[in-house]
């Protein structure tokens, strides 16, 4: 998404940013294509007018990129549910940071090379 690779971690956008947005609603003041990150401080994502400016730079991306354009609101749509997915995931990761405990993919992995570890090291005859 927009300069985001899978697996990435979310960084949303700076609150300064996001409120100074608000207050003058001037586009060189909100999001871009370049600073495309989201407003995770709304409850309701899509009350946010900087989250509102990034569906609309989605949208406009999808179209020019030459997606198909037969339901360009659904893609607005799309987008917005996207964005809590987002926002439910950089919780998630807040949240372990935190605690100081991993992601669940984190100790899945530490566990699996634990167990390599086991199995190749030889314990040779018991005597």
């Amino acid at each position: 998404m927009m300069g985001r690779k899978h697996g990435n971690k979310v960084k949303p956008a700076p609150e300064e940013d996001v409120l100074k947005y608000k207050s003058t609603h001037k586009e060189e003041d909100g999001p871009s294509k370049d600073r495309f990150q989201p407003d995770f401080s709304e409850s309701c994502l899509e009350n946010s007018p900087w989250n509102l400016c990034l569906a609309n730079i989605f949208e406009n991306d999808y179209v020019a990129k030459g997606h198909p354009i037969l339901q360009v609101k659904d893609v607005s749509k799309h987008f917005l549910i996207y964005l809590r997915s987002l926002k439910s995931t950089h919780r998630k990761m807040a949240t372990t940071a935190t605690t100081g405990s991993g992601t669940i993919h984190e100790e899945g992995s530490r566990c699996n090379k634990i167990e390599k570890r086991r199995k190749s090291m030889s314990l040779g005859p018991l005597l």
